[in-house]
């Protein structure tokens, strides 16, 4: 419960960056970073610190912005609710060990990447090379904690592997995927290979396997056909960050 807890409190602790990258513009066309001060979407005014506290600041002003009395954009509160509950899942199955703050900016950026690609059906890739760098930075400080040089050796070869995967398909057929996938299973792949290299194959099959079974779901029901575009980006992070947060229900595969 300690790490679900410290989990929790840092995720509500970056939950007002989580909530402004996913729904302040320009982030409309995903592939600028807005600035900071944070801003209201309707009149444009400041938002002070005390009014960007996550959750309590959304309650005490009942959804509504403190200059023009707008309702908030949903968005914020959705996000920061997802920071706060991934940032808490994220620490509980990690524990309080040298590679949680590595899974948190894994959590959190994926939260930013699966309701800005489920919104907009684009990547803020922008954010993904650095995120991608920062988490390999915190790996290898985990990997020089544990003495164990291969696990660092295993993520970066593995991000490497996924992404390239992806940019092969994206040569064969380009319209399957996009250049944001292939740049998000760049960080994804690291997490995985983290683990070993067996996670790398079954996370990103997961990642494929879920969102072939939402457009399988959707033909059934009328909602798309067999070329409407699907957001592709949301399966990845969940495939993936099931498997890299459960690799125990995994290991008995591939041995």
């Amino acid at each position: 419960m300690t790490g679900a807890l410290l989990g929790a409190v840092i995720g509500l602790l970056f939950a007002p960056f989580v909530s402004v990258l996913t729904t302040r513009p320009p982030l409309r066309d995903a592939e600028e970073l807005p600035g900071i001060p944070f801003r209201c979407d309707s009149c444009r005014a400041t938002i002070s610190p005390l009014d960007s506290v996550p959750l309590i600041s959304f309650a005490s002003l009942r959804g509504r912005c403190r200059s023009c009395k707008e309702l908030i954009n949903r968005w914020d509160l959705s996000a920061e609710v997802c920071a706060v509950a991934v940032g808490a899942v994220v620490g509980w199955r990690v524990g309080v060990v040298a590679e949680l703050p590595a899974f948190l900016v894994l959590g959190l950026v994926s939260v930013v990447v699966v309701l800005v690609d489920a919104r907009l059906h684009k990547i803020a890739t922008r954010m993904i090379y650095p995120a991608a760098a920062v988490s390999f930075v915190l790996l290898a400080i985990a990997g020089l904690i544990h003495h164990d040089g291969n696990a660092v050796l295993r993520a970066g070869l593995g991000g490497l592997a996924a992404s390239a995967f992806i940019w092969l398909l994206i040569i064969v057929y380009p319209a399957g995927m996009g250049e944001g996938d292939a740049r998000l299973l760049l960080m994804l792949g690291m997490f995985l290979g983290w683990h070993g290299w067996r996670f790398v194959y079954i996370g990103v099959l997961a990642g494929f396997m879920l969102g072939s079974v939402f457009g399988i779901f959707l033909m059934i029901v009328r909602k798309a056909g067999r070329k409407t575009q699907i957001a592709f980006g949301p399966y990845l992070c969940a495939g993936a960050m099931f498997v890299a947060l459960w690799p125990n229900l995994f290991s008995g595969y591939l041995q």
